[in-house]
């Protein structure tokens, strides 16, 4: 999925990623900066907007790309399905000890209030890219805060178009 995005956006601000056959090994194009870490209202506000135009247009990028037959799903999946899905994978996760956030309760309440706000989306059937992993560790930014790179592309999926912005 990744390889077709850089296909169809060679500029986006992303790492090439590589594939040797011959050794079972991934490699990744090197991003220059530093992982962004934490976002806050300490960061001054321009250095803020310039990495939120940065981050945006890559997002547009990314959203902006058609996803091709061999990837899109046998049936599309409705926003409010998704997001259950999601949501249950975090509640099997706490269950099981392996979460990092949240309990039972916090995951079954979230749950409720899907029909609620997720229920009018459902309606929106396309679907697109989605990074799975975006968080603070996985943009790259310089100094002056201009996006050098969005690493960790593991998680890339095609999901309802509600979950690919929300």
């Amino acid at each position: 999925m990744f390889q077709h995005i850089k296909q169809t956006h060679p500029d986006i601000r992303a790492p090439s990623v590589f594939f040797k056959a011959e050794h079972p090994v991934l490699y990744s194009e090197w991003v220059t900066g530093k992982s962004l870490k934490v976002w806050n209202s300490q960061i001054p506000l321009y250095k803020r907007q310039t990495l939120l135009k940065d981050l945006a247009e890559l997002l547009l990028q990314l959203w902006n790309t058609a996803v091709p037959p061999d990837f899109m799903p046998e049936q599309k999946p409705r926003y409010s399905a998704w997001l259950t899905e999601s949501l249950d994978r975090g509640l099997r996760r706490t269950l099981t000890g392996t979460a990092r956030w949240g309990d039972a309760i916090d995951y079954l309440i979230m749950r409720s209030m899907i029909p609620k706000y997720a229920g009018d989306y459902d309606k929106y059937t396309d679907v697109g890219f989605v990074h799975g992993d975006l968080k603070a560790y996985n943009i790259i930014k310089d100094d002056d805060f201009h996006l050098t790179g969005v690493v960790d592309w593991d998680w890339i999926s095609v999901a309802p178009l509600p979950a690919v912005i929300h």
